[in-house]
């Protein structure tokens, strides 16, 4: 999960803060949205997961991840947002590589916030 130091952001704005936090898969999607306040203290918001079937085309579940993140932006209006970064080790190889499948789903989330943040 990406790290903030919440004081330092809060301290500029002086207000409080929202970040959203996305734990990848493709088949499972962890989202939780925290509020902090000025003393950076956490307030969990909500959690859930974005669920894709099976059965459906890895480019059907990734348009289903796309509308899902963009519902909870839309719902949560989140300033911040953070990925989680998983790394796999798929040989004996001492040098970790990213799964193909979660490749494709940070290119989904990095869509859905340029998208939301950037516009």
């Amino acid at each position: 999960m990406l790290k903030i130091d919440c004081r330092d952001i809060i301290t500029k704005q002086g207000v409080f803060m929202r970040i959203l936090g996305i734990d990848p898969g493709l088949a499972t999607t962890g989202w939780a949205v925290v509020d902090f306040d000025r003393d950076s203290k956490p307030i969990p918001v909500d959690y859930g997961a974005i669920t894709t079937p099976k059965g459906l085309s890895v480019s059907e579940r990734l348009v289903e991840i796309y509308d899902d993140m963009n519902s909870l932006i839309k719902k949560f209006k989140p300033e911040y947002a953070g990925v989680e970064t998983l790394l796999f080790t798929i040989s004996k190889s001492p040098i970790p590589k990213l799964s193909p499948f979660l490749k494709h789903c940070f290119l989904i989330y990095l869509l859905v916030f340029k998208q939301s943040f950037f516009e």
